[in-house]
């Protein structure tokens, strides 16, 4: 079950990526978390990554140097999925959340300064390009907490609901007659 909602949760995270949206807000680090939490660790990371390039060629690419922090983070944000896995709790679930947005504010918004000429190269000018990325970084955390509530939400249902049915089927076909 966990490929066909690998698959759907992937369709959701390419549209929303392609058709209008606020800007940071992106079902990419939900993916990238419940990849880790649900899929097998061998291929789960190469998930998020995808879905990156596939939708990166649809709306444009940037400087390839960024794209490679923007995807190594989503690539940590799936290993941070992987302490969720098997252990299932809302609250595992929000501090998984928590730690992906704000490694990916870090480690993205450090590229962009080191990487570019928009900042002075000075301690001053990564604060400053902490502090421009504030309001992106709003929009990531509402974003991820969003999605990631969704995707894990959606999934523990419908997990709850086959259990439930094959449970209910197990006892029909032991019951006495």
């Amino acid at each position: 079950m966990s490929i066909i909602f690998a698959v759907i949760f992937s369709v959701v995270a390419i549209v929303t990526r392609i058709v209008p949206h606020m800007p940071n807000v992106a079902p990419i680090a939900a993916l990238a978390l419940w990849s880790g939490a649900y899929l097998p660790k061998r291929w789960g990371w190469l998930v998020p990554v995808v879905v990156m390039m596939i939708s990166d060629a649809i709306v444009g690419s940037y400087d390839t140097r960024l794209m490679i922090v923007v995807y190594a983070s989503f690539i940590v944000s799936t290993m941070i999925g992987w302490a969720v896995r098997g252990r299932f709790q809302p609250t595992r679930v929000l501090v998984a959340t928590l730690g992906s947005s704000i490694f990916f504010f870090l480690t993205t918004n450090f590229a962009v300064w080191a990487l570019s000429h928009s900042y002075a190269h000075t301690p001053s000018g990564l604060m400053l390009a902490y502090t421009y990325g504030l309001p992106f970084f709003r929009n990531t955390l509402l974003g991820d907490l969003f999605y990631t509530a969704t995707f894990f939400g959606v999934y523990e249902w419908f997990l709850s609901r086959s259990h439930k049915e094959v449970v209910t089927s197990l006892m029909v076909e032991t019951s006495p007659r």
